[in-house]
């Protein structure tokens, strides 16, 4: 009996090391971003688009929900597809925040903006704590 244990350990163990040898040679290496050129991977481009954001909200210690301002109003950006993936994407790489676009109530908010101006989207008794380039940055609700 004992030696059939032992068997049936040694034949797990070696399947298991197969599983694990063949699943290691069919992972893919990650994308690697080049200087220069951007990165052809949405999620990477976001990553590099938003990595100041990330910093920024780490410094000033936020967290949970904060508000998500894009170039459309809430009642348009459900409608449109690229704006609705670049809201995904942007919520993906900002985890664990979770992005609200209904932000009227919310102290911090990003805006994620790519073709209006950010004085034409910041809602009232918002400011501006860091611009943060390329059309994003960290607003919040009231005086400093």
């Amino acid at each position: 009996m004992k030696t059939w244990s032992i068997l049936t350990a040694l034949v797990l163990a070696i399947v298991a090391m197969i599983n694990l040898v063949q699943a290691v040679r069919h992972v893919p290496p990650a994308p690697v971003a080049v200087p220069g050129r951007p990165p052809a991977n949405i999620v990477l481009r976001q990553e590099l688009r938003f990595a100041a954001a990330r910093r920024a909200l780490e410094a000033h210690d936020v967290r949970g929900v904060i508000g998500y301002i894009a170039d459309l109003a809430p009642p348009q950006l459900s409608a449109d597809h690229a704006s609705m993936e670049d809201y995904f994407s942007a919520q993906f790489v900002l985890t664990p925040c979770i992005l609200d676009p209904n932000n009227v109530e919310r102290r911090w908010t990003i805006a994620n903006l790519r073709s209006k101006p950010l004085a034409e989207r910041l809602p009232a008794g918002f400011r501006v704590v860091e611009d943060l380039g390329g059309g994003v940055a960290l607003l919040q609700q009231g005086t400093p």
